[in-house]
């Protein structure tokens, strides 16, 4: 990698969140629970990716090339996704109680919600309390694991 390639990525890192209405919307704590969520899904975007690539390289090894290259772009989508983290949490013991405290899942609840609420998600008239029921169990979880700490804006370098 060239040194310029290398100082435009690390520039672009430094980028994220600078908007005002980033850090007005969601804050740094946001952003870094934004970026620990996308590298957990990346994480196993690679995983999954790389089994769909064995698994198709007995029948069309073109296209398990297509896929082993959309891989390795992941894995650095996952290093991208953990420097934004840490660059916006407090310390680094914040950023791991981030991932341990369900950050996908918490995702994974908040999009039910939405769906839910926006006519996505067909159920019949028993099944929204049902799915109101799951999305409350699962957020009162993700409240009982939730990190407590305080907000700091990183020093700008």
């Amino acid at each position: 990698m060239s040194a310029a390639t290398n100082l435009r990525k690390r520039r672009s890192v430094r980028g994220v969140g600078s908007s005002p209405a980033i850090r007005n919307v969601i804050g740094p704590i946001g952003i870094m629970r934004l970026a620990a969520m996308l590298k957990v899904v990346e994480e196993r975007g690679t995983e999954q990716y790389g089994e769909i690539a064995k698994a198709m390289r007995r029948f069309d090894p073109k296209t398990a090339d297509i896929i082993e290259r959309i891989v390795e772009d992941e894995a650095r989508h996952i290093k991208y996704a953990r420097a934004i983290a840490l660059r916006f949490a407090p310390n680094h013991e914040a950023y791991e109680q981030v991932l341990e405290a369900g950050t996908f899942e918490r995702h994974g609840n908040d999009f039910l919600e939405y769906a839910l609420e926006h006519g996505l998600l067909t159920t019949s008239a028993l099944g929204k309390p049902f799915w109101k029921l799951i999305i409350w169990l699962g957020k009162s979880r993700n409240q009982a694991q939730e990190p407590k700490f305080t907000p700091v804006w990183p020093r700008a370098s």
